[in-house]
Parts: structure tokens; sequence; C-alpha cells
């Protein structure tokens, strides 16, 4: 059975966890105090110009400038907000988090990719490894935060424990992940058909996590996850996204010189940007 993470539990133990459940819960990972800091961080990210944030906007993931009047679109998110918000960075470098994914890892680890949901973001059932594309690939986790309280029918987020061991799908070209316009449509419903059959066959089932603020989940970048209708009143799901890799391994848009890399490590980790300008990092503080 998945358990939560207690305070008192070892980083090696949630590790443990981590390999072999695919995902470990870490309840009340932030205190009130922390979730309000970080929900008034990203409030001013949406109307304070000299911030400089960047939103993705569906259905195409176009890139705009934050704009106040953007955020009630429906699926739109805030790109890398660690690397502006100082309560954003501090909250995604925990040292619980920290110390589970070094104590995965075997080093520290890179926060390389962040993202702020107003709202579900109404996926399908996928794995992260499948649009990350690492070298190698398994060294791909994730991490949920929720600023807000999410229950049935806010389309929370949905996994499936145990589906990180189901083998990687071949797109094509010894491809695993989906890249466009190789890979269409009719492609990608290829892949998550593929994923429910092999769910099905192993007889695996989805759990939903019902958060409360601060509560948090790590998963492997190979679970299975998505989200769970939305089917109640209550449309709003704040929520904070981030994706790690080891610090020795490095996502596509450092290799290809198109990102930023912080420079020092902060908290026993390091973290990155494929979206801003060095001079745009925030101090520490």
């Amino acid at each position: 059975m998945l358990r939560a993470l207690a305070a008192g539990l070892s980083a090696r133990a949630a590790a443990r966890r981590l390999r072999r459940d695919g995902a470990v819960i870490l309840r009340g990972l932030l205190d009130p105090d922390e979730v309000d800091a970080l929900r008034e961080a990203i409030d001013r990210a949406w109307v304070d110009d000299s911030l400089g944030a960047i939103a993705s906007l569906p259905p195409d993931a176009t890139n705009v400038p934050a704009r106040a009047d953007l955020r009630s679109l429906p699926g739109v998110r805030l790109l890398d907000p660690h690397w502006s918000l100082p309560p954003v960075r501090r909250a995604l470098l925990h040292p619980r988090i920290v110390g589970c994914l070094s104590a995965v890892y075997g080093t520290a680890p890179l926060l390389f990719q962040s993202q702020s949901f107003e709202d579900s973001p109404r996926a399908v059932r996928h794995r992260d490894d499948a649009y990350l594309a690492l070298s190698p690939n398994r060294s791909l986790m994730a991490v949920w935060l929720a600023l807000e309280p999410v229950g049935p029918g806010q389309g929370e987020l949905e996994y499936v424990p145990g589906s990180h061991r189901i083998p990687a799908y071949a797109f094509g070209e010894g491809r695993t992940w989906f890249t466009p316009p190789l890979d269409d449509g009719t492609a990608h419903q290829r892949y998550v058909d593929f994923l429910s059959l092999e769910c099905h066959q192993r007889g695996l089932s989805a759990r939903r996590f019902h958060a409360r603020p601060g509560d948090a989940i790590i998963w492997d970048g190979a679970l299975v996850h998505g989200s769970a209708p939305m089917v109640g009143a209550v449309r709003s799901r704040r929520s904070l996204v981030a994706h790690y890799c080891a610090a020795n391994v490095s996502p596509r848009y450092l290799q290809e010189g198109a990102g930023r890399l912080a420079p020092a490590a902060e908290q026993r980790a390091r973290f990155s940007t494929g979206f801003y300008p060095a001079e745009q990092i925030s101090p520490p503080g």
C-alpha cells in the first residue's frame, strides 16, 4: 500500500518506496504560512511586468508574457516560476524532496522545469518520460504540490502505482519519446492505448490524490498518471508541478545550449531554466 511520507521517515526509506511503488506521498510538506507565501508570489507574477513571467496558453502551448486577463483561461500555466520566484524555488528544493531524490540518484538532483497551474490540466493518462527526453531517461522524476484543497471532481491527480515498470513505448526509429511532427495524433493515441492495455493486463489500478494545501507527491517519470474528470462546481485546482533529473544528466535544452543553469548550488541541489535569461534569476532570499 502506498503510504504518506511522515516527517520522521528517512530519505533512504522514502527513496525505497519511490522505487517500489513509483510514487511516494509527502503530507504536510509545507506549513500554511509557506503555502500563503507561494500563492502571493504567484499572484504577483501574473500582474508585475518587472518579473517577466511567461505564461503558456492552451491549446497549442503558445508562450506569451503573463497578464492578469489570461489567468482565467482553462489550462493556462506559468513556466519555470522557480527561476524568478524564491518562495517557489525554496518549496521545490525542500530538504525532504532533495533528500529523497538524492537517495534515488546517488547524487544531487537538478530542478530543470516547473509549472504553476490554476486548474486541472485535463491530461490523459501518460508518462512524463515520453515528452521530456533525458539521457538516461530513467533519471526523470516529478513533484506535484497542492496550493489549495483538492478533492473529488476537481480534476485531481490520478496515478497508477507500479506502472513505472511497464516497458518504454517505441514511437518509431528507436525513439521512446513523442516527437511532432514525426508523431501525429494517431501515434499518440496508440501510445495512450498501449499504457491502458499494459495497466489492465498487469492488474494495476489507478488511485486519486486528494490533497490539503502543502501536501505533495513525488513520482517516477515512467509512472502512468493523468487528471481525473472535472465534475464538481469547483474548477480551481492551484498547484505546482516540477521535473527533476540527476545533476550529472542534462535536459535537452541544456544540451542544445538553449537554457540557463544557476551558477551555484542551493539546498544541495541545482536548478535551471529553458525560458529565462541568466540575469533574470532571483536572489536566494
